[in-house]
């Protein structure tokens, strides 16, 4: 039985997301920057391979492998190093973000007042810790996500379809478990303050089963809906012939919502995960 936690965390996500209008703001204007930064890059990246053909196609070879090293019309535009700064932006700065919504949710929920500067500035001194967590989640969701990939590769190599069977079940009830998982790493992180706690918000997840089954279930609903609702407006903007930029800036609003529904559902369930776990061992002593 799904435990009333789970919907009740799902319900009061609305209503915390709707009450800190500013967070979502905040989450928004991310969202809008890093598209912006991502295309100005991608400009630039082209304009910068464009140009270098053009001045290579009137090189001689001698030239050619004097200035550059080879005789070829590669481009001399590191675009690799682009494409890495940028990632390296946005994974520092959704990690700044990421803990300052789930510190002024965790904040609003106790009824206490916040300020963004100080959130940022806290959040500044919690970045590396933030991607310690994100990242070791990943590394134990990608070990977990082996085992059932690893039956479904057996069974198929094997021609065995029951296996194959096994295999796709598992697969596809962890896919809700584990997306109830990284809503809880983070929180967990900001309230303990600590690295190891990712295998404390796995050890939740997984004791209460059913609850981050039937909560992950609900999220990817909700995304469903959130891409249905998007639909017709990205459908409108390509007609009209409008360019990649104008897409993603449209998409903007919709993922800024979905992921602050994620952090604060993720703040209500952990706590009742913790909840739970603490009225245990009250009971047990």
């Amino acid at each position: 039985m799904v435990s009333m936690g789970a919907l009740d965390a799902f319900s009061k996500a609305f209503s915390l997301v709707a009450e800190n209008k500013k967070v979502y703001v905040l989450v928004l204007v991310t969202f809008i920057g890093l598209n912006l930064l991502n295309f100005g890059l991608f400009v630039h990246i082209n304009a910068g391979i464009s140009t270098s053909s053009s001045v290579k196609e009137t090189m001689p070879p001698s030239v050619l492998f004097k200035e550059y090293g080879s005789t070829s019309h590669e481009t001399v535009i590191p675009k690799f190093e682009y494409l890495l700064l940028s990632l390296l932006v946005a994974i520092m700065v959704l990690s700044l973000v990421e803990y300052s919504v789930v510190k002024a949710y965790y904040l609003s929920t106790e009824g206490k007042s916040y300020s963004f500067l100080g959130l940022i500035e806290e959040g500044l001194r919690k970045i590396l810790g933030v991607i310690a967590v994100n990242l070791l989640a990943y590394l134990v969701v990608a070990v977990i996500v082996l085992i059932p990939v690893g039956i479904l590769l057996i069974g198929s190599v094997t021609l065995n379809i029951p296996l194959v069977f096994v295999g796709l079940f598992i697969l596809v009830a962890l896919i809700p478990v584990l997306i109830t998982y990284f809503s809880l790493v983070v929180p967990a992180y900001v309230e303990t303050e600590r690295i190891g706690v990712f295998l404390d918000a796995l050890k939740l997840t997984f004791r209460h089963f059913l609850s981050s089954f039937g909560y992950g279930v609900l999220v990817i609903v909700l995304a469903f809906a959130v891409a249905i609702a998007m639909t017709p407006v990205l459908l409108l903007v390509t007609l009209a012939g409008a360019g990649p930029l104008w897409a993603t800036l449209i998409e903007a609003p919709f993922d800024a919502f979905l992921t602050c529904f994620l952090w604060a559902g993720g703040v209500f369930l952990y706590r009742d995960f913790k909840g739970i776990e603490g009225r245990k061992e009250e009971f047990l002593y």
